[in-house]
């Protein structure tokens, strides 16, 4: 048995050989003789029902070109399109020339009188504020550039706002940390940072913050050229001032910055604006500002809409702006790119004209940078309807 295996193993991988080649051979047969009936043009095929037969072209002769309809068979209204809304804010009533929201005499007489309730500062509930833009009285003119108005009255109303001073281990020890004479302490590192009473600020961020707000008012300067412009602006409000870097890059312009700290920012700077030399105070920018109209030349806006999104309405906050910016002064507003096309497209409806340009650092940031300028207008003549 040991000597037949291995014939029995050759002469059955003989026969599979012959099975294969076989199955080749025959294969091709069938191939040829079909490709030799589809070579003739007619394939016959007999019918299971009768014994005729039936000749289909496989390859007709004249080519006849099909032109498909896609066109659709049912249909539906298209959706409307979203319709933009319409911002419209008229002028007020010349009698609101003098209009300070939050400090209106006819509205204050509704409050006690007991401890003089009623000379406190009193904002209007969300129903009774204006929608509309307060008028400079009729024969406005634009003041006098820097030093032309030094002889003239620059009227402005401000609040009292006292700052608490950090404690002190010792008598001899000086609340806050030892100051720099003006004008070195406007760079040097205030106690408040050096103190580490701040969290998140330290004297390499100040350094660096410093820097950058050098940096950015260039760009300002290349891009309006009337900041750049020296006596073009004298009243200045930054109303989102941090660290009071944007009023200290214009330490060596004729121009006075107010910079307000807002209520609702994560951290509390005013002490670090104070510890600089510089002066400011507190603000919800939800309500109104405790100054009469037309009391700025040109207002700063660094991020403002951002930390008020669902907190107010944006058009309130421009609206504000409106009251108290003089006729043909400026703003920079910087901020979201989504939000700052907002903003213009109200901006637009109360007769500012603005553009947004590309961040300092170039287009691939989201932050843009709106230049804009209130356009000159007054209150009818009071005579005339």
């Amino acid at each position: 048995m040991a000597i037949l295996s291995p014939y029995l193993t050759f002469k059955a991988k003989k026969f599979n050989l012959y099975k294969i080649t076989i199955t080749i051979i025959l294969c091709t047969v069938f191939y040829l003789v079909g490709f030799y009936k589809d070579s003739r043009g007619t394939i016959s095929a007999n019918a299971t029902s009768s014994s005729s037969s039936t000749a289909f072209r496989c390859a007709p002769t004249n080519h006849s070109t099909t032109t498909l309809d896609f066109a659709a068979r049912h249909f539906a209204q298209d959706p409307k399109p979203p319709v933009a809304r319409e911002h419209h804010f008229p002028p007020c009533e010349p009698k609101f020339s003098e209009y300070t929201p939050c400090e209106d005499v006819e509205r204050s007489v509704r409050f006690d009188r007991d401890r003089l309730i009623y000379r406190e500062r009193h904002c209007p509930e969300s129903h009774e504020i204006l929608k509309c833009r307060v008028p400079p009285p009729y024969g406005y003119k634009v003041p006098f550039s820097w030093p032309e108005s030094r002889g003239l009255a620059w009227y402005t109303k401000m609040e009292t706002c006292l700052t608490p001073l950090p404690e002190v281990a010792g008598i001899r020890d000086i609340a806050g940390g030892q100051l720099a004479k003006w004008p070195e302490r406007l760079n040097a590192i205030p106690p408040r940072i050096s103190s580490g009473s701040l969290e998140g600020l330290t004297a390499n961020s100040f350094v660096e913050n410093s820097e950058l707000w050098k940096k950015r008012v260039a760009y300002y300067k290349k891009i309006d050229y009337q900041l750049a412009k020296t006596g073009r602006y004298r009243n200045l409000l930054d109303m989102n001032a941090h660290l009071g870097g944007f009023a200290a890059a214009l330490v060596d312009d004729p121009v006075w910055v107010m910079n307000v700290v807002p209520v609702q920012a994560k951290m509390n700077t005013l002490g670090v604006i104070f510890q600089r030399g510089l002066i400011g105070t507190y603000q919800n920018w939800c309500e109104a500002m405790s100054t009469y109209p037309r009391t700025y030349d040109f207002i700063h806006v660094d991020s403002l809409f951002s930390l008020y999104e669902n907190r107010c309405g944006v058009e309130d906050i421009l609206l504000e702006m409106d009251r108290i910016l003089r006729p043909e002064g400026s703003v920079i507003i910087r901020d979201d790119v989504d939000i700052l096309l907002n903003v213009k497209a109200i901006m637009d409806a109360m007769q500012w004209d603005g553009r947004i340009t590309d961040h300092e650092s170039g287009p691939h940031e989201r932050e843009k940078i709106l230049f804009a300028t209130k356009m000159y207008w007054t209150a009818p003549r009071p005579d005339q309807d």
